[in-house]
């Protein structure tokens, strides 16, 4: 968690310093939403904005509140984890408790994007039905998140459904000069990210242009 806040604080520090930030107002309102989403850590922390003569932002520095830091050391504690597998290595353990976090992110996933609740459903059947596509679609989920961990790729599924949501599949109608209709089913093109996260899952487009035409209107 530290080593993220301080990943997050050099990025903006060296955004700072090379002038894409200088505006107090901005640099504060970047501060702040440092601070918000690292809020956690960041309270043991003061961000001081130097400006210079013409009263624009020249660095960030960064110092630890030492009261702070002295009552988050003597709070310090450690995991104990409790297992009658003696057969295995500590980090063996360790990686074993932490498959409990994707247990956790099931539910999470299937609670929000994957729309399990909230159902509005009345019927038994309907419900039902509406339980086995939200666990069919966790299925496909889990293959997504399986195949970004092989290719090894950090991104979470979310936001790889968010970057593909744009690739389209399209109809397109007209009319011709002698009044007759042309439905086309189409694919947008996808643009590089796209292209990139279709690969590493092996997806290949094979949805052919379609051409329906009626005759006279």
């Amino acid at each position: 968690m530290q080593t993220k806040f301080q990943s997050a604080f050099d990025k903006l520090a060296d955004s700072v310093k090379r002038g894409q930030y200088s505006n107090a107002t901005t640099v504060a309102s970047r501060i702040g939403k440092l601070k918000q989403e690292h809020r956690s850590i960041a309270r043991r922390y003061e961000i001081d904005a130097i400006t210079g003569d013409d009263q624009k932002v020249k660095e960030l520095v960064l110092t630890e509140k030492p009261k702070v830091k002295e009552a988050a050391e003597t709070l310090y504690g450690a995991y104990v984890i409790e297992t009658n597998r003696n057969d295995l290595e500590p980090e063996e353990i360790w990686k074993l408790y932490m498959t409990l976090t994707k247990v956790e992110d099931a539910f999470k996933a299937l609670k929000s994007n994957l729309g399990m609740r909230p159902i509005y459903h009345q019927l038994a059947s309907r419900t039902a039905a509406h339980l086995f596509i939200s666990v069919v679609a966790y299925h496909l989920y889990g293959a997504i998140a399986l195949s970004l961990s092989q290719a090894g790729d950090k991104r979470s599924v979310h936001s790889i459904l968010a970057q593909v949501s744009t690739h389209s599949r399209l109809n397109v109608t007209m009319l011709d000069d002698n009044k007759r209709l042309h439905n086309l089913r189409i694919s947008s093109t996808p643009n590089s990210t796209q292209k990139e996260i279709y690969s590493i899952l092996g997806v290949v487009d094979t949805l052919a242009r379609t051409k329906k035409v009626i005759a006279q209107l």
